[in-house]
């Protein structure tokens, strides 16, 4: 796997530090609009944090099969991966939820402020602001959910961002750059990446 990944990751480099350096973003749903998606859904499906909650997830539905008929065979019902099966089920997921994603738009976010922004061992952060307004029980943050919002910090400067075009309106419609001048912006998405990180915040020297 990881020598397969070396080879994805060297081309995904490429594109990310054209953005880095040119502050432009590629053409939607061109070659590296295509690996720009696949490194947020890589670097997500690849934190440990992600392979804890698919085990949870199942267990879940273990415990929901048995509140309905405690006499079930669960095992006939809901799959018993181990670690490395359940890596190979997220990683054969990527060509499925890389389709899902496309649509939405995506903006780079530079920084003008005197705050850096923040990274952390969980850098890929998903939240939906419009169905916590909802209070939505269930997920709200699955790749095909309405509103669902993606925050990825590139560096102290620059953040990509993922959002629904049909709700959520981030600076001029025909520009892929915004311009964040209110230090509070900054704050409330540095916030993000402290909540969603497990162990280990990354700052540099300004912060």
């Amino acid at each position: 796997i990881e020598d397969t990944l070396s080879n994805i990751e060297d081309s995904i480099a490429k594109t990310i530090n054209r953005i880095i350096l040119t502050k432009e973003l590629p053409r939607k749903f061109s070659e590296d609009h295509f690996l720009i998606i696949l490194f947020v859904i890589l670097t997500d499906i690849r934190n440990p944090t992600t392979i804890v909650q698919m085990k949870n997830y199942l267990e879940e539905m273990r415990k929901r099969v048995l509140e309905l008929d405690p006499n079930a065979d669960t095992n006939k019902f809901i799959p018993n991966p181990n670690h490395d099966e359940i890596i190979r089920l997220l990683f054969n997921n990527i060509l499925d939820i890389a389709p899902v994603i496309l649509d939405l738009d995506y903006k780079i976010l530079i920084n003008k402020t005197s705050t850096p922004f923040i990274s952390s061992d969980f850098p890929v952060v998903k939240y939906n602001q419009y169905l916590e307004l909802k209070k939505w029980p269930h997920s709200k943050t699955g790749y095909g959910s309405s509103g669902l919002q993606i925050f990825v910090p590139i560096n102290h400067e620059i953040l990509l961002t993922f959002f629904d075009k049909k709700i959520y309106k981030i600076g001029d419609k025909k520009k892929s750059i915004h311009n964040i001048i209110n230090i509070k912006n900054i704050n409330d998405i540095n916030k993000l990446q402290f909540l969603n990180c497990i162990n280990t915040i990354y700052f540099d020297e300004k912060t």
